[in-house]
């Protein structure tokens, strides 16, 4: 496969390749089987660092193998759960919700469920959602004013939906290996002085904790708040607003669509990549040298890509998962035997480490497995600590 070799954000040449490797990654981290030991499609992640503009991007990214996993039946959409991360959600559409008014249309792209796109629903006259994953939103919705298309957004959607208000992207953006096309398409979709919300993990915050598991095929693009501002900048987007979320790890930014700007021009940032390596032997070599059973809690994209960065030795020691999504027990981490099971007392507790991968809910999930009367030990990995993880 051909590298890509120029930045897909400013198409700078000037780009160091192979700043972070991977080798025999999944081409997608959100998917789980019905079945034990099934063959898994590997492929390489090879980061390169763009000196221009401070974008990371995946070079050696396969477009037609990652589009074929999405609209797999293995594909798991998230869910909304109780707790922080429906907090959370309920804090996005607040914010989202400030920004219309009862006679605009919205859009939402990668709506995943539509759980947001319902919550925002009664506020504004129409909502848009678009996603071609397997279990996104469907017709059984039966709120009147939304209306989803089950592809990929394209330009036949743009002109058939006509102008809209607002645009929401969350968790999109990181996807997309033609950002400049996409951005291009929603200054048409938008209407003068339009919103556009955008929402993705935080590239700097990455690195600074050294959370490599946050580094995965599914990602193309790897950015900081600084890289984006430049970029949406050219193309006519001013910040309206910046919030933080889960301690840092994830941006969201609302823009207004307008007239070409004078950019930035930020400086680009540095990143220490050797930390991440650095982190991925502590943790693997904890894990191989752990006396007792070991269960990993979070059976989505992290948890399946920290068992993806495992060596052989700790990959041996791993008994089993645990996740907060009912609908993921009894299935399988692509390629092993490792089932995910119900979070009953019993199973937990045949546990004597539980590895967390689950960086946006580590102290709401360690106090869960206290209160469920887990007595072991409970390793955090979200962020680096002086010994690079904690033992609670």
């Amino acid at each position: 496969m051909k590298k890509i070799d120029k930045c897909p954000l400013c198409y700078s040449n000037n780009v160091e390749a192979g700043v972070f490797l991977h080798d025999k990654a999944f081409i997608c981290s959100a998917s789980l089987e019905k079945q034990p030991l099934t063959q898994v499609d590997v492929t390489t992640v090879s980061l390169a660092y763009c000196e221009q503009c401070g974008a990371v991007f995946n070079e050696c990214f396969d477009r037609e193998k990652m589009n074929k996993a999405y609209k797999s039946k293995s594909y798991v959409v998230k869910k909304i759960l109780k707790g922080q991360m429906s907090n959370n959600l309920t804090y996005i559409s607040g914010k989202i919700v400030s920004y219309i008014s009862s006679n605009m249309t919205v859009m939402e792209i990668g709506c995943g469920d539509g759980r947001l796109a319902m919550e925002i629903a009664g506020h504004c006259k129409e909502v848009i959602t678009v996603d071609p994953s397997y279990a996104s939103i469907s017709t059984d919705i039966k709120i009147k004013n939304i209306k989803h298309y089950h592809d990929y957004f394209n330009e036949d959607i743009m002109r058939e939906s006509g102008k809209v208000d607002m645009v929401i992207a969350r968790h999109l953006f990181e996807h997309l290996t033609g950002p400049v096309d996409f951005l291009n398409l929603i200054k048409q979709a938008l209407t003068e002085n339009g919103v556009l919300y955008l929402e993705l993990p935080n590239m700097q915050e990455i690195v600074s904790s050294a959370r490599y598991y946050d580094i995965f095929n599914d990602h193309f693009g790897y950015y900081s708040k600084e890289t984006l501002l430049d970029f949406l900048e050219r193309f006519g987007f001013s910040e309206l607003e910046s919030i933080s979320m889960f301690c840092g790890q994830h941006i969201g930014l609302f823009l207004q669509n307008g007239s070409p700007m004078e950019v930035t021009n930020r400086k680009a940032i540095n990143y220490n990549f050797s930390a991440l390596y650095d982190q991925i032997d502590k943790v693997n070599d904890f894990i191989a040298d752990c006396k007792g059973i070991i269960g990993v809690y979070g059976a989505g994209a992290h948890g399946v890509t920290i068992y993806d960065y495992m060596t052989k030795k700790a990959r041996d020691n791993i008994l089993c998962y645990f996740d907060g999504d009912k609908s993921k027990e009894g299935l399988y981490i692509p390629g092993t035997d490792k089932k995910v099971l119900a979070r009953s007392c019993e199973n937990i507790n045949k546990c004597n480490v539980i590895i967390l991968a689950i960086s946006l809910y580590e102290e709401e999930v360690s106090q869960k497995l206290r209160g469920n009367r887990f007595e072991g030990t409970i390793v955090k990995t979200a962020k680096r600590f002086e010994r690079d993880f904690v033992c609670v």
